[in-house]
């Protein structure tokens, strides 16, 4: 790479796998950018159209220090049928090697566990916002269309297009000061976030001068010390002040978390089936190997050449081998209770 981490690679990257594999999302860290860049791509060579077939999934972990917009609309965990996939799967395996990473990866059990208590919270909400599941919905969808709303250039002359903005940056900046110590476990991550905490304040500054400069004097701000100095600022364009933007992007983090548990639940299944069908296969292939290798040593028949010890020592090692393979499909069988896998 003689040029940085410049879009042509994970474009590359993208049309290979696209070729060889039936992928439903692609992954990267910059996906609010590289997305955009795609679609030009795509427009200026109509071959490539399939690769934004492909949903566009930017990786929990890294998303969480985005701006909210992008948090909302590219977010993995706020993408339909990814489940409870993170994007960091190269983390993961190189920090946990284990051929039964797949069995325990995301158990069935802390799947449950956590689904109830994402219920719980929703249903807490709901009797605190006085709200029914209809309307909890419909505030979901208001946090998608905020999304999709929202300028990214701060100099926009739509006043509601700054009041978006300035909603969203305060929003952000509050979650973010929020996991300053929560999520950061290093002075080098914390530092970063205080940098884009920073960053974000600035921006909401010259956000809120223009919008003053726009706006009439009754709903002008006062300053962004005393904007950020309160949890849950009366936004002068809000005519109900229970349903902040704070508040809708709460449930929506909760229902879109219920959801993604939910399908969590299906691909866990599916997952399991595939491994349980993997490791049934081996064991057919080594039970038949140990057949071969029996009979060759009732008959003392050694077709590799092998002397009697060796050929003796191969087929115990074949059994061992098979033994600790029934004992994976047990173990299988158990965490993921198909009552469809037999032997």
């Amino acid at each position: 790479m003689y040029r940085g981490e410049i879009f042509a690679y994970p474009l590359f990257l993208q049309k290979e796998l696209a070729s060889k594999t039936n992928c439903q999302f692609f992954c990267t860290d910059i996906m609010c950018r590289y997305w955009p860049y795609l679609k030009k791509v795509v427009k200026a060579l109509p071959d490539l159209k399939n690769l934004v077939q492909m949903k566009p999934f930017l990786s929990v972990m890294h998303a969480k220090g985005h701006s909210t917009k992008c948090e909302v609309q590219w977010g993995g965990k706020n993408q339909a049928g990814a489940g409870t996939t993170l994007g960091e799967e190269v983390e993961q395996v190189n920090s946990y090697m284990s051929r039964v990473a797949l069995t325990t990866k995301y158990m069935s059990k802390s799947t449950v566990q956590r689904k109830k208590v994402v219920q719980e919270d929703i249903k807490a909400l709901k009797n605190t916002t006085g709200r029914s599941d209809e309307e909890l919905r419909q505030w979901v969808i208001d946090v998608k269309q905020w999304a999709v709303d929202t300028p990214d250039d701060l100099r926009t002359d739509d006043s509601v297009g700054l009041q978006h903005l300035i909603e969203g940056l305060f929003l952000g900046i509050q979650q973010k000061k929020k996991e300053l110590y929560r999520v950061a476990d290093r002075n080098k991550r914390r530092n970063r976030m205080r940098r884009r905490i920073a960053e974000d304040k600035k921006k909401l500054s010259e956000a809120i001068s223009h919008y003053n400069d726009l706006a009439a004097s009754t709903d002008a701000f006062d300053s962004v010390e005393d904007l950020l100095a309160t949890d849950s600022p009366i936004w002068p364009w809000h005519c109900d002040h229970d349903t902040t933007l704070g508040l809708k992007k709460r449930v929506f983090d909760q229902v879109m978390l219920l959801d993604r548990l939910t399908e969590e639940e299906t691909i866990l299944v599916v997952e399991m089936k595939q491994h349980w069908n993997s490791l049934l296969k081996i064991c057919r292939a080594l039970k038949d190997q140990a057949t071969v290798l029996s009979d060759d040593l009732g008959v003392h028949s050694y077709p590799s050449g092998l002397l009697h010890q060796a050929y003796h020592g191969l087929h115990s090692a074949v059994l061992e081998h098979l033994e600790k393979l029934k004992t994976d499909l047990v173990v299988v069988k158990e965490t993921s209770k198909y009552g469809g896998m037999s032997g």
